[in-house]
């Protein structure tokens, strides 16, 4: 998906390396792995509700899964926290006291995660603290934070912001600036049971995933991944797809309500692409991409094998190797993973299809 008017100033402007919110989930890893004073801290910046916390942590449990975890939004982090001053009646003199939150890490096991959310969003008072803790000596006024990780996560310093870094500070720090990928949310999603009719309304109308650029700044509610998952949640539960407007905003919420009828309105190429039969290859390749997507969530555990394998041999073709690799997640819904590799010509398949989509194959260049 090509970056956005907002995504590329960013790039010329503050000059931050950009990736996926899963290649920055690989980063930190990297970094956890590290011992935590050598470890210098990680700020991912990027559009609300892409997954920067969902990945910061599970980057922490994959490397530390025993480790201990704290999160602080910061938005909503009272400065006394951060910082305090004591008062020693006797001698009448002041002095830096322990603030609360290094009491509270510190009381927890190590290795520790501290994890600073909405560090662009905190109050000015407590600027400073934030800046020290991360800062390579983690620090909070002289308290030390040993056997300490600090990573953090930012909306929008580009857009709007309560402070900005200066180069002395952004030096120190590891900086990534995450946006979106369509087709690694959509592999994401497939694996995490996301709703079918979501699945294929983003696959159908990318611009879709992540409004927060795309309608103006009069814009409230936008969607984006966080809401989607939100109305899966609820379309799973038995909520009616009229209620779509809530979760993502007006302008998605009839976007969306228009694919829910995919299946009607496309139910001649869906029958045609269930009966083994490839799609007219001048068919628009967001359309090409839902049909696929409408019969691999509609196959049943039982399906002959056979079938399928010829089914994800015709949209690999179609729709190519990434995005066949989406729409092969897809049957999971449906028939087992188990099931689906004990067919030999499936678990060829599967293996070339990941090798693509992970990148791995060092002869297919990787998109997005």
């Amino acid at each position: 998906m090509a970056p956005s008017k907002v995504q590329k100033s960013v790039e010329e402007n503050r000059n931050l390396a950009t990736m996926s919110v899963t290649e920055a989930g690989n980063v930190l890893e990297g970094l956890f792995k590290l011992p935590p004073a050598k470890a210098p801290a990680a700020v991912m910046v990027g559009n609300t509700g892409i997954g920067k916390t969902t990945v910061g942590k599970n980057a922490w449990r994959k490397v530390h899964p025993e480790g201990s975890l704290i999160v602080r939004h910061l938005s909503q982090v009272h400065p006394l926290d951060l910082g305090g001053v004591g008062i020693d009646p006797a001698t009448r003199t002041m002095y830096f006291a322990k603030p609360p939150l290094v009491e509270e890490v510190m009381a927890l096991p190590a290795p520790r995660l501290l994890f600073l959310d909405e560090i662009d969003r905190i109050q000015p008072i407590a600027q400073s603290a934030m800046l020290q803790l991360l800062s390579p000596e983690r620090t909070l006024n002289g308290f030390k934070l040993e056997d300490t990780y600090v990573i953090g996560a930012a909306n929008a310093w580009y857009c709007q912001y309560t402070f900005e870094l200066d180069r002395a500070f952004a030096s120190r720090l590891v900086m990534m600036h995450c946006i979106t990928n369509n087709d690694r949310w959509l592999q994401w999603a497939a694996d995490h049971r996301i709703h079918p009719s979501v699945l294929v309304t983003v696959a159908c109308a990318a611009d879709v995933l992540n409004q927060h650029t795309a309608l103006g700044d009069g814009a409230i509610k936008v969607a984006d991944e966080r809401a989607w998952e939100a109305l899966s949640h609820a379309l799973n539960a038995g909520c009616d797809p009229s209620v779509a407007e809530l979760f993502v905003g007006q302008h998605a919420g009839k976007v969306f309500k228009r694919y829910v009828n995919f299946s009607n309105d496309y139910r001649q190429q869906i029958a045609a692409v269930k009966a083994g039969k490839q799609l007219p290859a001048d068919t628009e390749l967001p359309v090409m991409m839902g049909v696929y997507m409408a019969v691999a969530s509609q196959m049943e555990n039982g399906t002959d094998l056979d079938k399928v394998y010829g089914f994800l041999v015709n949209s690999d073709e179609q729709l190519g190797a990434e995005k066949s690799y989406v729409v092969g997640r897809l049957l999971t819904y449906k028939i087992p993973t188990t099931t689906l590799l004990e067919h030999k010509k499936i678990h060829a398949l599967h293996k070339k299809l990941f090798e693509v989509f992970s990148g791995e194959n060092e002869d297919t260049p990787q998109k997005g």
